[in-house]
């Protein structure tokens, strides 16, 4: 339960830093934002190959070499990303755009990188990410979180949300405002 509450807490977060005009709380949602997929993403495709493993649906050395490099030291775009195509958790073309935006966020991290157009451009990215793939990543953890415990009540004050529902009308109100195409020229 603590993971869906951290997941719930800092995809909150993330949305309400993306719409502060200030590059400082950017960078963080950029960070936040990254963290959260790398999560969905990592703990999905076990949920996958674990079940595979189980309906013998997979070859144990497979499940063997994906599980390893999953939970050891992986390479984001080479064991998570390629792994989440492989499934059908993602499509190419976001295959291509997380790695553009995992490549980013590496560099605000690192190297404080202050280029505020695509750091704009990534979280509008992750926003028509989330918006498209709430449903298959993430509202199966937020909706079963208990709404009778303190840490729930307290992330939905912070955020100015009642349920899950609003987090998704919040995360589509910023995204149209901010939209990606706003970079096309």
């Amino acid at each position: 339960m603590p993971l869906k509450m951290l997941l719930y807490a800092q995809l909150g977060e993330a949305i309400n830093l993306a719409d502060n005009p200030a590059y400082e709380y950017k960078r963080i949602s950029i960070i936040l934002f990254d963290n959260i997929i790398e999560n969905l993403l990592k703990k999905k495709i076990l949920e996958i190959i674990f079940e595979k493993k189980r309906n013998k649906e997979i070859v144990i050395f497979d499940f063997e070499k994906i599980n390893n490099s999953i939970n050891s030291k992986y390479d984001f775009e080479k064991d998570i990303l390629k792994n989440a195509a492989k499934f059908y958790l993602i499509k190419k073309e976001e295959q291509d755009i997380l790695s553009f935006c995992h490549k980013t966020r590496n560099n605000v991290y690192h190297n404080l990188l202050d280029d505020f157009m695509t750091i704009d451009l990534c979280i509008s990215l992750y926003f028509e990410f989330f918006i498209a793939n709430f449903t298959k990543l993430i509202l199966s953890w937020i909706s079963s979180c208990d709404s009778r415990q303190n840490s729930y009540k307290i992330i939905l004050e912070r955020n100015k949300v009642s349920s899950y529902n609003e987090i998704i009308n919040k995360l589509q109100c910023i995204y149209e405002k901010n939209k990606s195409s706003k970079f096309i020229m």
